[in-house]
C-alpha cells in the first residue's frame, strides 16, 4: 500500500482490527485521531497565527463584509462547529495561505475530497494565478476574464476529454502571460469542461448495472429496477436520516454527532442522482465510492476465475478492494482513500470481510448501529 503518516497508517490499521459493529461505530464517534477542519488549515498554517492571518485575508478580500462575522466565520472553523469548506471556499484560501499550486492541490483535495480540476476552465485560472504568485482578488479578476472569453466562442467537450487533465496542467506550468492562458484556454475548449468525465462514465456503469438487475441479490428472480428502488436497495437511503434534525430533540442542542454528521453529508436522494445521470450535477466521489462497493467496483480479481483452487484470504480481499477503489478514485480525479476521514474510515472496516459480497451487509449493519431508529 502507499505511503502514509503515521496517524494515517495506524486509523487503517485500526478500520482492520476484528471488531464489533459497536465497537467500530464507538471508534467512528469518540477516535480523536479523524482530521478535523482545523487539523487541516493548521497543517498549511506555516507557523502563523492562523486566526489572524484569516481574518485579515478574508477581510482584504471582502471588504464589504463586518469583521465581527468573519472573525465568527473563522472561530466557528478553529473551534470545530463549522466541519466543512466549500470547494470555492477553500480555493481562496489558499491564496490568503500563499500556497504554491501543488500545496493547494494537496489542501483543496483535504477540504472538498478533490484537488485543483484541470479541466475546468476557472480553476485552471486559479492554478495559473497560483502558479504565478498572484493573490485572491488578482486571481478572481482572472476567473472572470476567462469565463468572459469563453461565452459564446466554447466548443463542447468531447466525452473522453478526461484523458487530457495531465497534458493540460503540464501546459497551463508552462503558459507565461494572461493573455495566452485565455487563449490556450478557448483554443483547447473540446477537452476541458467543469464535470468529471471518467467518473460519470463510471457511474452510469454501475447504474446501469443495478437498474438492470445484473446483481446477485438473493432475490427470487433479477429484474430491472427504478433510479429510486436503486437508491433504497443498495444505497441505504431508508438508513440515513433525510431531516436536518432528529425529531424530538430539542432545536437548540445539535441533532447529529460529528459522526453522524459526517456519515450523512451529502448522502444522495432521488432528485441527486437522477440529475447526476443527466449531467445536471457532477457525480461526487461518496456517490462513486457506494456504488462500487455495492457491485464491487465491476469484477474482483478473485471473480469469476474457473481456475481458482484457493478461497482468497481475509487481508487478500482487503488489499484487492482497497487498491481498486483507490485506483478509480485517482483515475477519477478525486481524493484516494483517507483512514483519518469518518466516512472512508467506515469504508475501509467494512471492506474487512471473509467474503467480497458481505461489504453491502456489513455497511447496512454499520449504519443501522451509527442511525438507531427513532
Amino acid at each position: 500500500m502507499e505511503r502514509m503518516t503515521e496517524l494515517s497508517r495506524m486509523m487503517l490499521n485500526s478500520a482492520k482490527e476484528p471488531m464489533s459493529i459497536s465497537e467500530a461505530v464507538d471508534i467512528l464517534e469518540v477516535n480523536a485521531q479523524f482530521r478535523t477542519l482545523q487539523d487541516k488549515l493548521n497543517a498549511f498554517s506555516n507557523g502563523t497565527n492562523l486566526k489572524s492571518v484569516l481574518v485579515e485575508g478574508l477581510l482584504a478580500n471582502h471588504p464589504e463584509q463586518k469583521r465581527d462575522a468573519i472573525d465568527k466565520k473563522v472561530r466557528n472553523w478553529l473551534s470545530g462547529r463549522t466541519q466543512s469548506i466549500s470547494k470555492e471556499d477553500a480555493i481562496e484560501l489558499c491564496f490568503i495561505l500563499k500556497l504554491d499550486a501543488e500545496q493547494a492541490d494537496t489542501f483543496i483535495a483535504q477540504i472538498a475530497e478533490e484537488g485543483i480540476h484541470w479541466r475546468n476552465p476557472s480553476e485552471i485560472a486559479y492554478g495559473y494565478a497560483l502558479t504565478a504568485g498572484m493573490d485572491y482578488l488578482q486571481a478572481k479578476s482572472l476567473v472572470l476574464r476567462v469565463q468572459e472569453a469563453l461565452d459564446g466562442k466554447a466548443q463542447p467537450a468531447k466525452e473522453d476529454s478526461d484523458v487530457f487533465t495531465t497534458l493540460v496542467k503540464n501546459e497551463i506550468m508552462s503558459i507565461s502571460d494572461q493573455e495566452a492562458l485565455i487563449n490556450y484556454i478557448i483554443e483547447s475548449s473540446q477537452k476541458l469542461g467543469s464535470m468529471h468525465n471518467t467518473a460519470y462514465h463510471l457511474f452510469m456503469d454501475f447504474m446501469n448495472t443495478l437498474e438492470g438487475g445484473a446483481i446477485e441479490d438473493g432475490l427470487d428472480e433479477e429484474s430491472a429496477m427504478s433510479t429510486k428502488e436503486v437508491l433504497e436497495n443498495y444505497l441505504y437511503r431508508k438508513m440515513v436520516p433525510v431531516s436536518e434534525r432528529k425529531k424530538g430533540v430539542d432545536k437548540t442542542k445539535a441533532a447529529f454527532t460529528d459522526a453522524q454528521k459526517s456519515v450523512r453529508a451529502n448522502w444522495p436522494d432521488e432528485a441527486a442522482l437522477s440529475k447526476m445521470k443527466s449531467r445536471q450535477t457532477d457525480v461526487t466521489r461518496k456517490v462513486l465510492m457506494l456504488l462500487f462497493l455495492v457491485t464491487n467496483g465491476g469484477e474482483s480479481e478473485y471473480e469469476d476465475d474457473e481456475d481458482l483452487d484457493w478461497e482468497p484470504t481475509r487481508d487478500e480481499i482487503f488489499v484487492s478492494t482497497f487498491t481498486r477503489l483507490n485506483q478509480m478514485l485517482i483515475e477519477c480525479g478525486f481524493q484516494r482513500l483517507d483512514p483519518r476521514n469518518r466516512f472512508d474510515w467506515m469504508v475501509l472496516y467494512c471492506m474487512c470481510v471473509d467474503d467480497i459480497f458481505d461489504v453491502d451487509q456489513k455497511i447496512s449493519d454499520f449504519l443501522a448501529e451509527l442511525f438507531p431508529e427513532e
